[in-house]
């Protein structure tokens, strides 16, 4: 059984004359861990950043977020999937929505590789900037959306605590009571701040 409990994982791609998100995102996180690599928390959970570029070369803000911070954060590129996947540029759904689908899928295809495994999974992007003591309220009551689903239906149910912050271990207690088989928490939109396990990618 694996010791990590959860990993955080910031999605990154090159932003033509944007601000350095990425290493600004990985410090709100790493920052609030507890500095003790024997410390229950720090020792369960891992920050990755996974270079989502193509190629993944041209996204210098990663490299540079590397050097900066390779000790305190996991950097991975992105794999291509085998076989690769076929995401054709016609049809209902416009190309850029099916290429975000097939990068995701890539995503997770790269996460599953990662030693050791992780029980549960929370997607982020790079411009997201966790709240001062951010970990510590992952830990302590707050608001949630569980998806759940079975061969016919999709139920969403809202799951909020006084504080209103994210906190996976309370969300997924309360989503458990409603429905053990969910199969994601999001507080966000699209896949962004989405917490899910990994047995279920």
């Amino acid at each position: 059984a694996s010791s990590l409990w959860l990993r955080l994982v910031l999605v990154s791609v090159a932003r033509k004359g944007a601000p350095d998100y990425l290493v600004r995102s990985l410090r709100s996180i790493v920052e609030s861990l507890p500095s003790s690599p024997s410390h229950p928390m720090r020792a369960a959970t891992e920050v990755v950043a996974m270079n989502n570029n193509e190629p993944p070369d041209a996204h210098r803000v990663f490299h540079d977020a590397e050097r900066e911070l390779g000790n305190l954060a996991r950097f991975v590129v992105k794999r291509p999937a085998r076989p690769a996947l076929d995401c054709p540029k016609a049809g209902k759904l416009r190309g850029a929505v099916q290429k975000q689908t097939c990068d995701l899928v890539a995503t997770f295809e790269t996460l599953l590789q990662l030693q050791p495994p992780s029980e549960m999974l929370l997607m982020l992007e790079d411009d997201w900037l966790l709240c001062p003591n951010g970990m510590l309220a992952l830990q302590v009551g707050g608001a949630a959306t569980a998806t759940t689903a079975s061969s016919t239906t999709s139920t969403h149910l809202n799951l909020t605590c006084p504080n209103g912050t994210l906190a996976p271990q309370h969300a997924i207690e309360k989503a458990s009571r409603y429905d053990p088989h969910w199969l994601a928490l999001r507080v966000s939109y699209g896949f962004n701040g989405v917490l899910v396990r990994q047995a279920d990618v």
